[in-house]
C-alpha cells in the first residue's frame, strides 16, 4: 500500500492523497494503530457467533464445522446445531437427554466431529459412561423436521465395545468416520466398519489379526510378521475406502480397498521396503523429501486421508527429512488404484507471504487440509514468526493462492473496527469444504488472562486462552476485486487548531483489477485515528459513512486539538471488493496564525499594534527587520508601537503543535 501527494499544481484545499490497496502490505497499515487485522481475497461472510447461543452451549462454542454447500452443522458438547449456508438462525436438532437411538439411554455428550450430506448431519455420541457406555453414530435431517435420529452404527453391533470407549476421547479431535454417497466408514484401531446412513448393510470391511493385514497385498512377510493391530484416518468416496496403518516398530502404510468386499485391501505407499526388517535398509521416502532418514508418518490430527476422484490424499512427515535438525512434512496424493505419489504441498514450498527468500526450510506449519471436487484447500501459518498468522490457501496448478488471512475483516465490516469480530482460522478437516467450493471454518481469538499470582515471582505472567468468535463461509470460487481508495481533505493545509476538516473519500477497482461487470464498491468506510499527545495512549476512535452509489463518502474528522494526528481509511469490503485501508496519514496539528489589531495600510499618525493568538497556551514571537520570526526572536508581551514606516512579522508557538504560518503586516505613516 501506497500513500502520497500529488504535486502542489492542484488548487490550495484540493491536494488529493491515494492510497492503493496492495493486498499483502493492507494489513501493516493498520498495524501501525496496534489493530490485529489482515486481508481476505476471498468472499467471506459471518454465519453466526458464540453471543446467540445460550450461555452452556458458548462453551462449547467453535468446535469444527461442516457443510454440504447448502446446510452447515456443528457440536458444541451438548446439542447439535445446524442452520442454512444463506444464514438463517441456528436450529438446534439434537440434545443432550434425548435418547439415543435403537436405545433406552439418554445422550450426555456429541462428540466435535459432524459431517453433511445431502441434507442430513451424522454425528458421534455417547451417554459417556466409559467402557460400559454406549457409544454410536447417528444421523438427523439438518432442517430440523425430524424430532429423533437413526442409528447408523453402535457400540452394540461390534465385537468389543471397548474400541469405542479407548477411541472416543471427548477431548480430542479423533476423525474417526467419513461419509460419502450415503455410507460411512468408521475405524475404531484394528476394525474398520461401514454401514449405510439409514442402518442398513452394517458390515466389517477391515480387521488386522496378529499374523498382519487380512487379505492386504503388502508384497513383503516384513507387513505380517511385524505388523500391529492399528488402524486409524478412514477415508472412503462411497465406493472405495482407505485408511492408515502402522506398526510397534514405527512403520506406517497406506491402504485401500472396495466397499463391497471384506479384508480386501492393497499397499498405496509405505516406509519400508525391504522385505525382512533390517534398520540398515533404506526406507521408502516421501515425494520431494530432500534427505533420507527415518520412516514417515501420517498425520495423526484432523483428518489427514481423503479420497477425492481417483487420488487418495494424505498428509505425513519425517523426522529429519530436510537435514540432520529439520523435519519434512507436507499434504500428498497416490492414484486411488496404485502409483507414484507425488507433493501436492510440503514445508518447504513457496507458500505466499511464508517462505523466506534464504530458501530456508521448516518455515510452514501446515496444519490441515480439504479436498472437495478436485479443489485442494490447506491452512498454514509461518513457523519461525515470533507473531505468526494463519492461512487458508488454494492450490492452483503449480501455486498457492491465499483465500483468507487471520485477522481479516468479514461480514462487510470495516477491516480493523475495534467492535468488529475478526476471523482466526480454526480447524479445517474433510467435511469444512463442499463440493461447490464453500468453506466453512470456527474463528477464535487469543485473550490474555491475568491470573492472581501467589507465588514468589516479582514479575507479572500472562497466560492466553482461545476465545471462540464465529463461524464464517468462505467462497473459494468468487475472488474479491482488490480495491484502492482515493483521499482528499476539504481544508487548505497546515490544518490548525480548532479546525474542522472532513475527508472524501472514493474507493474504486484497483488500478489494472479485473472487473468485468464494472462494479461500484458498496459499504462503509472508516477512519481510525490516534493523537497520544492529546489522547494519551488508546485504541483507535472510527468514524464510519456508508459509501453512496458511486463509491463515495465524506468523514468529518472533527475539531483539531493539540498534536500530531495520525489517520487511517478504511474500507470493509462487500460481496464483490476486498477490504483495505490506506496508509497513514499523518496531519501535524498547527498553532493558529496570529492576529494583528491592525492591519497593512498607510496611516496619519502612528498606531498601537497588539498580536493575539486563539490557540491556548500558545506564545508569540515577531521581529521588526525583515527577518523570519523564530522562537529566538522578540516574545511578545504588550503592545508594539509603531511611528514609522515598519514591517512586523509574527509567529506563535505551542507545546506539542507545530509552530503557525507567519503573518506579515506593513505600515506607513505619513
Amino acid at each position: 500500500m501506497r500513500f502520497h501527494r500529488v504535486p502542489s499544481r492542484l488548487p490550495e484545499g484540493k491536494r488529493m492523497l491515494f492510497a492503493r490497496s496492495l493486498p499483502f502490505l493492507a494489513a501493516a497499515a493498520l498495524c501501525l494503530l496496534n489493530i490485529d487485522t489482515g486481508w481476505s481475497q476471498y468472499s467471506t461472510r459471518e454465519l453466526t457467533n458464540s453471543t446467540l447461543f445460550p450461555t452452556a452451549a458458548q462453551n462449547g462454542f467453535g468446535k469444527p464445522i461442516a457443510t454440504d454447500g447448502t446446510y452447515v452443522a456443528y457440536s458444541t458438547g451438548l446439542s447439535l446445531w445446524s442452520q442454512t449456508v444463506a444464514g438463517s438462525k441456528p436450529k438446534r436438532i439434537f440434545a443432550s437427554g434425548q435418547l439415543l437411538p435403537g436405545s433406552d439411554i439418554r445422550a450426555t455428550l456429541i462428540y466435535p466431529q459432524v459431517v453433511v450430506t445431502n441434507g442430513t448431519v451424522v454425528f458421534l455420541a455417547t451417554n459417556n459412561k466409559g467402557e460400559s457406555g454406549l457409544f454410536g453414530l447417528y444421523a438427523i435431517k439438518a432442517d430440523g423436521s425430524e424430532k429423533a435420529a437413526t442409528r447408523i452404527l453402535d457400540s452394540t453391533q461390534v465385537a468389543d465395545a471397548y474400541d469405542w470407549s479407548a477411541d472416543m476421547d471427548p477431548d480430542a479431535y479423533t476423525w474417526a468416520f467419513q461419509v460419502s454417497h450415503g455410507v460411512a466408514v468408521i475405524g475404531l484401531e484394528g476394525v474398520l466398519y461401514s454401514a449405510n446412513l439409514d442402518g442398513s448393510d452394517v458390515k466389517t470391511l477391515w480387521e488386522a489379526s496378529p499374523s498382519g493385514f487380512k487379505g492386504c497385498s503388502t508384497g513383503g512377510a516384513y507387513h505380517q510378521i511385524f505388523l500391529a493391530d492399528f488402524a486409524y484416518l478412514p477415508a472412503t468416496n462411497g465406493t472405495n475406502y482407505a485408511f492408515a496403518g502402522g506398526s510397534t516398530l514405527e512403520w506406517a502404510g497406506l491402504y485401500q480397498g472396495p466397499l463391497s468386499a471384506n479384508n480386501s485391501c492393497d499397499n498405496l505407499i509405505n516406509s519400508q521396503i525391504s522385505n525382512d526388517f533390517d534398520p540398515s535398509q533404506a526406507l521408502k521416502t516421501l515425494p520431494g523429501q530432500p534427505a533420507k532418514a527415518g520412516p514417515f508418518a501420517f498425520f495423526n490430527s484432523f483428518q489427514s486421508i481423503q479420497i477425492d476422484g481417483d487420488y487418495v490424499y494424505f498428509g505425513a512427515s519425517v523426522t529429519n527429512g530436510v537435514s540432520a535438525t529439520e523435519d519434512y512434512t507436507g499434504f500428498f496424493r497416490i492414484p486411488l488404484r496404485g502409483g507414484a505419489a507425488e507433493a501436492v504441498v510440503t514445508n518447504i514450498s513457496h507458500v505466499p507471504g511464508i517462505t523466506g527468500k534464504g530458501g530456508k526450510f521448516d518455515e510452514v506449519d501446515l496444519m490441515g487440509f480439504a479436498v472437495s471436487n478436485s479443489r485442494f484447500v490447506f491452512m498454514a501459518q509461518d513457523a519461525v514468526s515470533p507473531n505468526p498468522v494463519m492461512s487458508f490457501y488454494m492450490v492452483e496448478g503449480t501455486k498457492f493462492v491465499t483465500l483468507f488471512t487471520s485477522g481479516s475483516s468479514v461480514s462487510n465490516v470495516c477491516a480493523g473496527a475495534p467492535d468488529a469480530e475478526y476471523a482466526a482460522p480454526g480447524a479445517l478437516n474433510q467435511v469444512s469444504l463442499s463440493a461447490n467450493g464453500l468453506l466453512a471454518f470456527g474463528a477464535e481469538i487469543r485473550v490474555a488472562t491475568f491470573p492472581n499470582q501467589v507465588g514468589p515471582c516479582s514479575y507479572p505472567q500472562v497466560y492466553y486462552i482461545d476465545q471462540p468468535v464465529g463461524y464464517f463461509l468462505l467462497d473459494t470460487t468468487h475472488p474479491l476485486i482488490p480495491t484502492e481508495t482515493e483521499i482528499s481533505l476539504n481544508v487548505a493545509q497546515p490544518i490548525v487548531y480548532g479546525e474542522k476538516p472532513s475527508l472524501r473519500i472514493k474507493v474504486m477497482p484497483a488500478e489494472g483489477a479485473k472487473n468485468p461487470k464494472d462494479l461500484v464498491p458498496t459499504g462503509t468506510v472508516s477512519v481510525y485515528y490516534t493523537n497520544p499527545s492529546y489522547f494519551g495512549d488508546q485504541q483507535p476512535t472510527p468514524n464510519t459513512a456508508t459509501l453512496d452509489s458511486d463509491g463515495k463518502a465524506t468523514i468529518s474528522l472533527g475539531a483539531q486539538q493539540i498534536g500530531t494526528y495520525s489517520y487511517v481509511v478504511a474500507y470493509g469490503g462487500d460481496a464483490n471488493f476486498s477490504s483495505s485501508a490506506s496508509g497513514k496519514l499523518v496531519f501535524p496539528l498547527h498553532v493558529t496564525a496570529p492576529i494583528f489589531s491592525v492591519t497593512t495600510g498607510t496611516y496619519n499618525s502612528a498606531q498601537s499594534v497588539t498580536i493575539s493568538d486563539t490557540t491556548p497556551g500558545s506564545t508569540i514571537y515577531y521581529t521588526t527587520n525583515g527577518d523570519t520570526p523564530t522562537t529566538k526572536s522578540n516574545q511578545f508581551v504588550t503592545s508594539i508601537q509603531v511611528s514609522s514606516n515598519e514591517t512586523i512579522k509574527a509567529m506563535a508557538v505551542a507545546t506539542d503543535d507545530a509552530p503557525s504560518a507567519v503573518v506579515t503586516e506593513s505600515y506607513t505613516i505619513e
